[in-house]
């Protein structure tokens, strides 16, 4: 059992060091990510306010054509 974790703490140690730029990395796609999410947010939005916009010129033509 000692050994097994031995040979783990050497891997992992190797493997950070090699891993250390890929991790900065990840922190910048992960910060374009949540930009991308907001700009979705934003987008969805703007489509609900056309399509209510759409929907009561819709309403008005309907009444209109009743007076």
């Amino acid at each position: 059992m000692p050994s097994v974790l031995g040979f783990n703490r050497g891997r992992t140690s190797k493997a950070t060091a090699t891993s250390q730029p890929n991790s900065k990395q990840q922190t910048a796609n992960s910060k374009q990510q949540t930009a991308n999410s907001k700009q979705q947010t934003a987008n969805s939005k703007q489509q609900h306010t056309r399509t209510t916009t759409a929907k009561a010129r819709s309403l008005c033509t309907k009444t209109r054509q009743f007076y």
